[in-house]
This record gives C-alpha cells, structure tokens and sequence, in this order.
C-alpha cells in the first residue's frame, strides 16, 4: 500500500499526464478541423491547469495549441462569463511560450554532471512544481528540511540550473517529472 506522500505524487504525475493527453487530443481535432471541440477541450485542460498550476503541457503544445490559446485568450477579454477568470492564467501561459521561443534554451538529453535524478530527487522536484517550501517538502516525506535542501542542490547541479523554477521546467521538458 502507497503512503500518503506518494499518493499525493502520484495523482501530480497523473494530472500531469492527462494535461499532456488532452493537449495532444487539441492539437490532434484541431488537425482534423474540429476546432469546436478542441476549444471545448482545451477550456476544460486550462480549468484544471489554472487550479492546480501547471504550464508545461500547455508550452508543450505546439503552434496549432498556441493559436487557440490566443483565441480563447481574446473572447475572454470581451466577455462576461467565467472564462475571464482564466485570463490571467493564459496570459502566463503565452507570455511563458512567447519567453521561451524568444530564448530557445538548449536543453540537454542528460543531466551536464552526467548523472539521473535519483527517485528521491524526482519526487522532491515534483513538490517542488506545486509549489511548497523545503519546509513542506519535508514535512510530506518524513525527511529533515536540510535533506531535502541537499535534494534540490543536487537537482540544480543535475540539471544545470540555479532556481526552482528553471530546474521544474528543465526536468519537465525532459520528462523527468
């Protein structure tokens, strides 16, 4: 039977991964030039990214997934309903792809020390992504805080990167998490 902490990390991965499922259904109608039901299922993927902070699935998703995000980005300007709610959100988002297209970061295929995360070092990073502290972190794995400061030490030295942020996007542009 899971712990608590790895459930919790477990249900992150998966709403990770049906991000990643429904964007590619977007891009996939879209394709086919059902752009009705893309934009139905994209709101329903940015409803549930926006709660739960999740971005890399959206930046992930490619030319024709940006194209329908500035669109829905556009109505909900000049409308009344709850998708104005989201516009902050996909704001983030399109200033995210626009940020990294503008940049374009090589990304390595392994980590520039030549080592893999360690399964410890993968679910700290996980937390990491939802955004709690080393305090929190800790707390969730029944480990010290400054473990989990060694943990993500090494993360950034793994990854080749200096803050959360940078090392949460590295590691999920190459699927690490």
């Amino acid at each position: 039977m899971m712990s608590e902490p790895i459930q919790e990390i477990a249900l992150v991965i998966d709403l990770y991964e049906a991000l990643h499922v429904a964007i590619r259904l977007v891009d996939a109608l879209e394709v086919i030039g059902e752009e009705s039901e893309a934009l139905t299922v994209l709101n329903r993927a940015l409803t549930l990214g926006s709660a739960v902070g999740m971005y890399q699935a959206f930046l992930d998703g490619g030319p024709r997934v940006e194209k329908l995000l500035t669109r829905i980005y556009d109505r909900a300007r000049t409308s009344d309903d709850r998708s104005r709610e989201l516009l902050p959100y996909i704001g983030s988002l399109l200033d995210r792809r626009h940020t990294r297209e503008t940049s374009n970061p090589s990304l390595p295929l392994k980590s520039a020390s030549g080592g893999v995360l360690s399964e410890r070092e993968r679910i700290t990073l996980v937390w990491m992504s939802c955004g709690l502290s080393n305090k929190e972190i800790a707390k969730k794995l029944g480990i010290a805080p400054e473990t989990v400061k060694s943990h993500a030490k090494n993360i950034f030295a793994k990854l080749t990167v200096k803050t959360r942020a940078e090392a949460v996007s590295r590691a999920s542009g190459l699927g690490l998490i």
